[in-house]
């Protein structure tokens, strides 16, 4: 995870949606289809090669860096009110090699698999 990168990465959000999260006081950096096959810790750099990819998913992520705990006990609950069915997850040192569109693909696909398993019980 980039240290003194404090932020976090939105993407498929609506305007209303952002607004109430940027009540956090944090940075916010809204991901874009353009920016999908960019690092995560590029973006997070504040890069921006644009290489629009139509190709990545329509799900909503928010993505937190260099978070602590405590205010991810807090943020975390405050963002699943305001964005119902969002993908919440922290950047982690593997992760911020990773494209943001295979994170996303990666983190959809753990979704998945976590719901099939529920599902038996």
């Amino acid at each position: 995870m980039l240290e003194n990168s404090k932020c976090i990465l939105v993407y498929g959000l609506s305007n209303e949606e952002l607004e109430k999260l940027k009540m956090a006081n944090l940075k916010f950096i809204n991901v874009t289809p353009d920016m999908a096959d960019m690092k995560v810790k590029d973006i997070i750099s504040g890069i921006k090669i644009i290489n629009y990819n139509e190709s990545i998913s329509k799900e909503r992520l928010i993505l937190f860096n260099n978070c602590e705990s405590k205010e991810l006990s807090v943020l975390i609950p405050y963002a699943r009110k305001i964005v119902v069915g969002v993908i919440l997850a922290v950047v982690t040192p593997l992760t911020e090699n990773w494209t943001f569109k295979y994170l996303l693909e990666h983190l959809i696909g753990e979704r998945e698999w976590i719901e099939s398993r529920q599902e038996g019980r």
